[in-house]
């Protein structure tokens, strides 16, 4: 039981290990720049955060989740191997820059509920993200987007009922 527990978490927590090094403590003088940028921008607001992912897939490394406008239903898929996990839940954003997921995870061994938040802050038309426990700010989209951007990985459309 124990070994499906980690599972689902492994799966669940998927959404905080997409950023690579952010996670990480800033190093680099380009590192503590970004987190001093970002630390002086302000919280995106709920329309903002609504506006950037609703209706859309957050492509990731082994699946991802799909932030539907209605009634902020969200859906997500992880492939490990041949080991597949499955989310529903639903999606929130707040005034204060935090999107969170709310899902319940499943694979053949059984399931388990998570929350998974984000916070964003944006000026002028850079937007920073850092995951909502712990983590280090990173830019998540520079002005103009740049081809590395994590997102220009948020895609139109459901691909995870699509299956892309």
């Amino acid at each position: 039981m124990s070994s499906i527990r980690f599972s689902i978490a492994g799966a669940a927590f998927s959404v905080l290990l997409l950023t690579g090094a952010a996670g990480a403590a800033p190093g680099t003088e380009a590192d503590i720049a970004v987190q001093k940028m970002a630390l002086a921008a302000a919280p995106m607001s709920a329309a903002a955060l609504e506006q950037l992912y609703g209706g859309r897939t957050w492509r990731w490394n082994d699946g991802g989740g799909y932030f539907s406008t209605k009634k902020h239903r969200f859906t997500a898929v992880t492939r490990k191997g041949t080991a597949r996990s499955f989310a529903t839940g639903r999606w929130f954003a707040t005034d204060g820059g935090k999107l969170c997921m709310k899902a319940y995870w499943s694979n053949a061994g059984g399931g388990s509920g998570a929350i998974t938040c984000f916070l964003h802050r944006e000026q002028d038309g850079v937007v920073y993200q850092k995951p909502n426990l712990g983590g280090q700010w990173y830019v998540f989209r520079h002005n103009p987007v740049q081809k590395d951007d994590e997102a220009r990985k948020l895609l139109r459309g459901d691909r995870i009922r699509q299956g892309r």
